[in-house]
């Protein structure tokens, strides 16, 4: 069963995970909580990897389109890296293990090999023994990209102040403060 599958997985999760999924406002702390949030968001469309399908999946419903939310995906390594924190010996003391620190690049597709837009992730693993004790999973922003709108509103606004000619009133009004 399903539950059985998460409960293998949680085996290397340490007692005090700390999880955090950039889908969501506060981090999942502890073993257990991290289980009950993979039972709960299992099937849905709220986790890191799933929340932009939730919104094209509307997009797509109101057209009357299948649901990208019904298609099936596969989640594709597209990079791994890996180091060890060390520490100086003057710092290290008897109690503290070497971390093992894993960065992987990910993105999903469709199970014919069709990317999914906007799927880009990365997830940064922090390991002490043979545990995970951090993960930090974050996902691309949908399209339009939050820096396109940020960056056309600066541009359209430049061109309404050109043709209102208030940027040369403005240049206009400070030459004449200065020469007095």
């Amino acid at each position: 069963s399903n539950k059985e599958i998460d409960k293998n997985v949680m085996k290397y999760f340490d007692e005090n995970v700390e999880f955090i999924d950039t889908a969501f406002y506060n981090p999942i702390q502890g073993k257990d909580n991290l289980l009950r949030h993979f039972l709960l968001f299992r099937n849905s469309d709220v986790t890191a990897l799933s929340l932009q399908n939730n919104m094209k999946k509307k997009q797509q419903q109101k057209r009357g389109a299948r649901a990208l939310g019904d298609v099936k995906r596969n989640i594709v390594i597209d990079d791994i890296v890996s180091g060890l924190d060390t520490y100086d010996d003057e710092t290290k003391n008897e109690n503290q293990q070497q971390q093992d620190i894993v960065c992987v690049q990910y993105h999903v597709e469709q199970i014919d090999g069709g990317i999914i837009p906007d799927t880009l992730g990365m997830t940064f693993y922090t390991l002490c023994g043979n545990k995970i004790i951090r993960v930090f999973d974050v996902l691309e922003p949908p399209s339009p990209k939050p820096g396109d709108a940020g960056l056309k509103l600066l541009n359209n606004a430049s061109k309404i102040l050109k043709l209102l000619n208030l940027d040369n009133a403005n240049d206009d009004d400070s030459n004449a403060v200065s020469s007095t």
